[in-house]
């Protein structure tokens, strides 16, 4: 049986599925995708045959499937990026944004520019 036949696929929000794909795909895509794949290797497909389909490595989805056999889906979620601490605390982000809506006059600057 030819996987690629089943009309399982679900192209992803913003991926051009026939002909070329974007330079770089989002955060939000790559996860839609390990998830497609996840749902692919889930009904059975091979890992040579979803690697094709969502077009990537062939290295890429063995890495899928031990973090989906580790735990589950929720593995396979992209991980919020925390950031470099904020310099400011709370109190002073409210007075920035208190400075903003009053104007750049009221902040003791010549003019609105």
């Amino acid at each position: 049986m030819n996987p690629l036949n089943t009309g399982a696929f679900v192209p992803m929000k913003g991926v051009v599925v026939m002909g070329q794909q974007p330079f770089r795909l989002t955060l939000g895509q790559m996860e839609e995708r390990r998830l497609f794949a996840a749902s692919l290797l889930k009904s059975g497909w091979r890992p040579v045959d979803v690697a094709d389909e969502c077009g990537v490595t062939r290295g890429a989805v063995p890495q899928w499937c031990k973090a989906l056999a580790q735990g589950g889906v929720r593995r396979l979620r992209r991980k919020p990026h925390q950031g470099r601490p904020s310099w400011l605390s709370a109190s002073e982000w409210k007075q920035v944004a208190r400075a903003f809506k009053a104007g750049a006059v009221r902040a003791v600057f010549p003019t609105e520019r």
